[in-house]
């Protein structure tokens, strides 16, 4: 499953699908690596995944994914407020 979303990832990205679609891509790539469950807390409900770098810095990495982690709502909440 995880070099089936992969390969979805990199065939948005060659296909020039849209922003919206490739971040879909990447975001279910990192949820599935990182097995459905926070990083930081373990949860598994209520999970997104989360750019290390943010994508306005760096955008060239947004679709990079060593540039990711999966986090849960709280814990995704509290790494843009401990950034902002």
């Amino acid at each position: 499953a995880l070099e089936a979303a992969l390969a979805r990832l990199h065939a948005a990205l060659a296909d020039g699908l849209s922003r919206a679609r490739c971040l879909r891509r990447w975001s279910e790539f990192i949820r599935l690596r990182d097995g459905q469950r926070c990083v930081d807390c373990h949860a598994r409900t209520h999970t997104s995944a989360h750019h290390i770098s943010r994508k306005t810095f760096f955008e060239q990495a947004q679709f990079e994914t060593g540039n990711g982690i999966t986090l849960c709502r709280d814990c995704h909440r509290e790494a843009h407020r401990g950034f902002n």
